[in-house]
């Protein structure tokens, strides 16, 4: 998954800027935009299901693009309510599951709306947050969905960003996402290492993550509108990364007509727009085997536990979960283990996609506790 990355120096002039590639240049472990802070504004929390007291901000900061170019990040920071312990506040780097990839499904629009729980239950315990929208969510260029490295460099420098928007954040930081954002927060645990230099990273908490999806390519028949609904989103993402990529090759002409709406909507609507539609399998299945072979190439480059994790992984999965099943992460923690990863797995009988986060809640807790 993981490409070297260059670094070059950043002009005042380029802040503002789409993401570009750069030329090769020596390697270092991050370069010298990364987490830089562009802007950030006060937040409004009236409303949102957080601790009285709660100090927000959102933020706009460059990050790394998996070819080694930068690219403008949109997040917002949340900080506990009282003042800072000695040494500052940890930080919990939020991954957000899946909302869309339109620039009006960005969570920093509406901090708190769908994870205000979860979110207040870490600032309750005196974590500060710092949350990623992705790039290319309320930001210029296209949302690389499920791109598990584009997610996992705006992770860290998240928290780079909110430490210099919050100087009284520690350097101590843990990573933390759901669905999607699972996926996110264990590819950042397998980047860390690498990337993360003058940060002490603690580990990632990872709910229900995005599965990997490699073996499902002319395994599975797509009669699902919700997963019809990911699966254009995946496409849409891998395009991002692999230009040539055609969607003649994988979307049949009905499908293909909802791809302004793909690229537009957010997730609940785009998923009533595709049960509405009542679309076949057959608009879903690669055209040739060579297309499905290329797809299968795309896919792994981001595969999540196919290399040692740089810190500790906490992984909760429920048993009723009907978007991420057990089995898909299952293999994720095996193949993990088998690389050196040190995995607590956690499976809450009964939980499904949502309800996991709750039923994960204490355990979660005390493995933070013992990290």
């Amino acid at each position: 998954m993981r490409s070297r990355l260059l670094a070059v120096l950043l002009t005042p002039l380029l802040a503002a800027m789409p993401a570009v590639a750069v030329a090769d240049t020596p390697t270092v472990d991050h370069p010298p935009w990364s987490g830089r802070l562009l802007s950030s504004e006060r937040l409004d929390l009236t409303g949102a299901a957080l601790p009285d007291g709660t100090g927000g901000y959102r933020m706009r900061y460059l990050s790394t693009t998996p070819r080694g170019g930068y690219a403008v990040v949109s997040g917002f920071t949340l900080l506990p309510p009282g003042s800072a312990p000695a040494g500052g506040w940890p930080v919990i780097a939020w991954d957000h599951g899946t909302t869309g990839i339109g620039d009006r499904c960005a969570p920093s629009r509406n901090p708190g709306a769908a994870y205000g729980p979860t979110l207040g239950e870490f600032l309750r315990d005196g974590y500060a947050i710092a949350a990623t929208d992705y790039p290319g969510l309320g930001t210029p260029g296209v949302h690389p969905y499920l791109v598990s490295e584009s997610e996992a460099l705006a992770t860290v420098d998240s928290v780079r960003a909110a430490r210099r928007l919050a100087p009284e954040l520690s350097a101590r930081w843990f990573a933390a996402g759901h669905s999607q954002g699972g996926q996110a927060s264990f590819a950042t645990a397998e980047l860390a290492g690498e990337y993360g230099d003058g940060l002490d990273f603690g580990g990632s908490i990872v709910y229900a993550p995005a599965p990997n999806m490699t073996g499902a390519v002319g395994e599975r028949s797509l009669d699902d509108p919700v997963l019809q609904a990911f699966y254009s989103m995946m496409l849409v993402g891998l395009k991002t990364q692999h230009p040539r990529l055609s969607y003649g090759d994988y979307l049949g002409r009905r499908a293909r007509r909802l791809l302004p709406a793909v690229h537009q909507a957010c997730f609940n609507d785009l998923a009533t727009r595709f049960i509405e539609a009542e679309l076949p399998a057959e608009q879903f299945e690669p055209k040739s085997e060579a297309a499905a072979e290329r797809l299968r190439d795309w896919f792994a480059e981001n595969e999540i536990g196919q290399e040692r994790a740089d810190g500790p992984v906490f992984v909760a999965q429920g048993s009723a979960d009907p978007i991420v099943t057990q089995p898909g992460t299952d293999m994720i923690v095996a193949e993990s283990r088998k690389h050196g990863s040190t995995v607590e797995y956690h499976v809450y009988p009964g939980a499904d996609h949502g309800s996991v986060l709750t039923a994960a809640s204490a355990d979660v807790f005390a493995w933070l506790s013992r990290h």
